[in-house]
């Protein structure tokens, strides 16, 4: 079969991602398997979906697969001409280039229509593009939210939370600008300027058991992935003086423990990420709550696969393939 994997940026993929060991995998298999960057698309006169991308040659191990992958030069791909295209990009971490992001699916919804198979969806991608696509989950499985660029409305919501508080960006990643607000709600007017300069804020109920960390559950086509009696999950635990258990805020994986709660709300979810065409994605707990849904590039999978001893990748890549040949 022929692969293109769109990215950010082809440069900045790393041998521990999930992106990275999906497009291993796909290479060892003899698949052919090119690794385009999002702004590197287009549309030819005869309307065939077309790029530059980088060629991928199988390898040793991942680290040398990069290595030769970002040395070769880009050629020209016909996306058109491809049995499988992956969407692996994330317009969050890259903001800079919205533009770029909103044409790559729309471009993928193209190459979908003339008989791609493309993975995620681009519309449902479209529909999960901000943390609003938790919405659609009942609310008894989910924090309670408030999701606004009013500050007195804010002051208002907090003032009926029993507790602490969470305060973010609606369109965010990695754990940034996240803050936990107090009793005393110091700083909490400029916290919310600086937030709402962003955009949309989120305003939601802190959960307690979040000083333990969340969990972070890998679907596949709406249901948890699972390989001889393991699941395909990893708890990240907050570093030393945070709340906050994203890696890139300093938090660190640990063996995952699923509890029937989580699994009650998979089975809630499920059906519509399956809807929605969300082949992959990543559902963030905090103790038995839902507190986000990851549908661009969602990753996990080197901790997942370190800590059952089951390689998960190959499981995905199977599916894909029969998903394509339909």
């Amino acid at each position: 079969m022929k692969f293109t994997v769109l990215v950010n940026d082809v440069q900045e993929l790393e041998a521990s991602q999930t992106t990275t060991m999906l497009i291993a995998e796909a290479a060892t298999r003899g698949h052919e398997v090119h690794v385009a960057s999002v702004a590197h698309l287009g549309l030819s006169p005869a309307d065939r979906v077309i790029g530059l991308g980088h060629r991928v040659a199988p390898a040793d191990d991942r680290a040398a697969l990069l290595a030769a992958l970002k040395a070769a030069d880009a050629e020209p791909i016909d996306l058109s001409a491809c049995d499988v295209l992956l969407l692996r990009t994330n317009p969050a971490r890259d903001a800079g280039r919205g533009w770029a992001h909103g044409a790559a699916l729309a471009l993928a919804r193209f190459a979908r229509d003339h008989g791609v198979a493309v993975f995620n969806d681009p519309d449902g991608l479209q529909r999960a593009d901000s943390k609003l696509y938790l919405s659609n989950v009942p609310a008894r499985f989910r924090p309670r939210t408030l999701i606004t660029t009013d500050l007195d409305a804010i002051l208002a919501f907090l003032d009926t939370v029993d507790g602490p508080a969470v305060l973010k960006p609606l369109q965010g990643t990695w754990g940034r600008d996240v803050f936990k607000i107090g009793p005393g709600r110091e700083n909490i007017r400029q916290i919310i300027d600086v937030l709402s300069r962003q955009g949309y804020v989120i305003a939601q109920e802190f959960i307690p058991e979040a000083t333990s960390g969340d969990c972070r559950l890998i679907l596949l086509d709406g249901q948890l992935i699972e390989v001889d009696g393991h699941a395909a999950a990893v708890q990240r635990v907050p570093g030393a003086g945070d709340f906050r258990s994203n890696i890139h805020a300093g938090g660190r994986a640990t063996p995952a423990v699923i509890t029937d709660a989580m699994r009650e709300v998979i089975a809630a979810v499920g059906p519509k990420l399956r809807d929605d065409g969300i082949l992959l994605a990543g559902l963030d707990f905090i103790g038995g709550k839902l507190v986000e849904i990851n549908a661009f590039a969602t990753g996990g999978f080197l901790d997942a696969e370190r800590f059952t001893g089951v390689r998960f990748t190959p499981h995905v890549l199977d599916h894909i393939e029969r998903r394509a040949q339909r």
